[in-house]
């Protein structure tokens, strides 16, 4: 009997022992700390993508894997938080598309190409369309993995101090405008450059541009752009959709467990769809507030003309950049493709819904 008791005893205390030593492994293993960088100045809805994201991804497993999220210029500068989730220096960033074209001009499609598809379209384009793993051969370049996470929907066409009542009137017009856009401004006649969100109030006030486009109206609101600018003019061809992206570095992701992998990607597609839907809302009461302030600017719709050269130019920048860039003659094809398969839809569907209930 106390042989038996003796053999108990020190088969439990070897089982406890075993176990105090698995517990911190296991711990280990399973706390994940990630630092993710945006491009984005703190209080906007596009900082709220990262965020909604962080929060999901604690809920999810527990406070197991942290995403720590830090607004433009904390940890990196603003438009390089692509770079360093490239070099493994940050394990993911926050950012857009847009800004990255002269990497590769591909990357372009992926932050949404002038005269293209709005969110709904290319939501379904990267899920369901082949979007995902036509532009992952881009990413593997730059040793990173892209999700799908967030859009802040159809924007305005942006702030503007000098008048534009034709294509003339954008000669020699200074204007802040970045990705293809910026260059097809730039062959209609304006000088275009890219500067961060957070510079771009003192750079209007100052008078360094005479117009710019940044995001919607909830941002533009809370950078006070309204109070410098005299034109709000519409609509965004430049932007219909602004998808956003999390960067991840290949390293990073494949050191992950599985189940924080899979958590990973789950909590990307629960962010995109919420801030959807959160950024439709809030541009909707953002804009209301604006023109209650009263602030002295005029909303105009730009010129057909203007509409008209702008799709001309971007058809012509596309050619080039499949000339460039195999990445986007391989995928611009399949894109345009699906574009054109769902506008033939829409047409019957959403649009001509829209023309006769809010024409």
């Amino acid at each position: 009997m106390k042989t038996n008791r003796r053999r108990l005893l020190t088969t439990v205390a070897a089982g406890a022992a075993a176990s105090a030593l698995a517990a911190p492994a296991v711990a280990q293993t399973r706390r994940v700390r990630w630092n993710c960088p945006t491009s984005w100045p703190p209080r906007l809805l596009l900082q709220d993508a990262p965020r909604i994201l962080s929060e999901r991804l604690n809920e999810m497993t527990d406070g197991g894997f942290e995403i720590r999220v830090y607004p433009a210029g904390e940890i990196v500068p603003p438009l390089e938080v692509f770079d360093a989730v490239s070099a493994g220096t940050v394990e993911c960033s926050h950012s857009w598309g847009g800004y990255y074209i002269g990497k590769r001009n591909a990357i372009a499609i992926d932050g949404g190409l002038p005269y293209g598809l709005n969110p709904a379209q290319h939501t379904a384009w990267w899920m369901s369309g082949g979007g995902k793993e036509a532009m992952a051969p881009v990413y593997e370049e730059f040793n990173m993995i892209n999700f799908l996470c967030g859009d802040t929907d159809a924007q305005m066409g942006g702030w503007f101090n000098r008048e534009i009542n034709s294509v003339s009137d954008l000669a020699g017009m200074r204007l802040r405008i970045a990705g293809l856009a910026g260059r097809m401004f730039t062959e209609m006649g304006a000088s275009t450059q890219l500067i961060p969100g957070g510079e771009i109030l003192t750079a209007m006030e100052r008078g360094v541009i005479d117009g710019l486009q940044f995001n919607n109206p909830f941002d533009d609101l809370a950078l006070g752009l309204h109070r410098v600018s005299r034109y709000y003019y519409y609509p965004c061809f430049q932007h219909p959709s602004a998808p956003l992206s999390l960067y991840v570095n290949r390293a990073s992701y494949e050191a992950l467990p599985a189940e924080y992998q899979k958590a990973l990607e789950v909590a990307c597609s629960a962010t995109h769809a919420e801030h959807v839907a959160f950024s439709q809302a809030q541009d909707a009461a953002a804009y209301a507030r604006i023109r209650a302030e009263g602030a002295n600017f005029e909303v105009r719709p730009f010129p057909d003309d203007v509409m008209e050269l702008a799709r001309e130019v971007n058809d012509r920048i596309v050619t080039q950049f499949a000339d460039e860039d195999p990445h986007f003659a391989r995928i611009y094809p399949g894109w345009k493709q699906f574009l054109d398969d769902m506008l033939a839809f829409n047409y019957m569907t959403r649009f001509s819904f829209d023309r006769f209930v809010h024409a």
